[in-house]
C-alpha cells in the first residue's frame, strides 16, 4: 500500500510489516494508514517497523494525534519497532501508544539491525511459549 506520506508493505524475509513513513501525518492521512495497515492480516500485523524519514519527524497537531491513538488500538500488533525517530517524535509516539493500550510492546532503534534483531527475539520467545 503506497501513499505519498507512506508505504506499508509485508517483507516476507524478515516476517515483519514495515511501514515507511516518509512525511508528516494529518488526521486524513492518519486514518487511510490505520485502514491500509488493517487490510492486512492478523498474522502480518503481528510484528511491525515503523521506519521514520527526516520530513515525517515534524510534530503532529492534537487531531492528528487522536486518530493515531483511536488507530492503533484496533491493530492487532504485538510488537513494535520504531526506527529512527528523534527524541520529540518518540515521546510522542510513546504517549500515544500508552493512550492505545500498547505501550509496553513499542521500542525504539537506530539501525535495521537492530530493529530486526529485537522483533526476531520477540517472536521466538513468543513461539517458544506457545510451544510448550
Amino acid at each position: 500500500m503506497k501513499d505519498d506520506k507512506y508505504e506499508i508493505k509485508y517483507d516476507e524475509k524478515n516476517r515483519v510489516l514495515r511501514a515507511e513513513l516518509h512525511d508528516k501525518f494529518d488526521p486524513e492521512t492518519a486514518a487511510s494508514f490505520f485502514k491500509d495497515f488493517g487490510s492486512f492480516s492478523e498474522e502480518q500485523q503481528r510484528y511491525c517497523v515503523f521506519s521514520v524519514h527526516e520530513d515525517a519527524q515534524k510534530m503532529v497537531d492534537k487531531d492528528t494525534r487522536k486518530v493515531l491513538s483511536t488507530g492503533a488500538k484496533d491493530l492487532k500488533w504485538q510488537k513494535i519497532a520504531i526506527k529512527g525517530a528523534k527524541s520529540s517524535l518518540r515521546m510522542v509516539a510513546k504517549i500515544v501508544l500508552i493512550g492505545a493500550g500498547k505501550g509496553l510492546e513499542v521500542k525504539f532503534f537506530d539501525t535495521d539491525e537492530e530493529t530486526y534483531a529485537w522483533l526476531n527475539a520477540e517472536r521466538n520467545k513468543t513461539e517458544k511459549k506457545a510451544s510448550q
